[in-house]
């Protein structure tokens, strides 16, 4: 394996005659994510013929290909390949300020998290404003973007039973992640607060609002100004 890549190679499994995954570090990083989510495109682009789905996750990238058409070696050659010449386009990352609305009417999650960590609620507003989050993928749903960086004072597990339906705008954490619902779904997630910020669930991510990369602040708005 090429020692120089700037995203080295963890694993190549192959999962089965028409799929394999690729794996990275465990460690998500905004550099990561961005050369992750850059590979995929290329091999579209490359591929796209070849290739029946491919899905970039935070440390992964899922590949699923037609056999009779293209050979599990030439995708790996081809992906060491243009790791080595990817560069994190750092200068073309976009930052959003995005406001939320924490009041106690608009979600009761907020007292469950409070209970769970047993953290103060005022303190748990306070951690998630206090940092800074990057888009590290996109998925589950149209226009869901995963945000990195959430305090680990706020690691909480998803919900053991998802809300059947979850509200246009809701801000919610899991794990290591917080995320803003971007249509109604069903949803794990514990919701934070509500932003009346729309974001619009374009059917594919390359138009999706967010991209992977993109930095993302939260600032505080009362209950009077929010308005979906």
């Amino acid at each position: 394996m090429d020692q120089n890549n700037k995203l080295q190679f963890y694993n190549f499994e192959q999962l089965s005659e028409n799929s394999v995954l690729i794996e990275f570090s465990t460690n998500i990083t905004k550099n990561q994510s961005i050369l992750l989510n850059e590979l995929s495109k290329k091999l579209v682009k490359l591929f796209q013929t070849q290739l029946v789905e491919i899905i970039p996750s935070h440390n992964s990238l899922y590949i699923e290909y037609k056999p009779l058409l293209i050979k599990t070696q030439l995708i790996k050659e081809t992906s060491i390949k243009l790791l080595s010449n990817l560069k994190s386009k750092d200068n073309k990352i976009r930052k959003h300020r995005i406001p939320v609305c924490y009041d106690r009417r608009l979600t009761t999650d907020i007292e469950e998290i409070s209970k769970v960590l047993k953290i103060p609620t005022c303190e748990i507003i306070k951690l998630h404003l206090s940092q800074n989050y990057f888009v590290s993928a996109l998925g589950f749903m149209p226009g869901f973007a995963y945000l990195y960086g959430l305090n680990t004072k706020l690691n909480i597990p998803r919900k053991s039973t998802p809300a059947r339906q979850v509200y246009p705008g809701s801000v919610g954490i899991a794990n290591d992640f917080t995320a803003i619902y971007p249509s109604f779904s069903p949803g794990g997630w514990y919701i934070i607060g509500l932003t009346p910020f729309k974001i619009k669930s374009i059917l594919d991510d390359k138009n999706s609002f967010f991209q992977v990369g993109d930095e993302i602040n939260f600032y505080q708005i009362p209950y009077k100004e929010y308005k979906y």
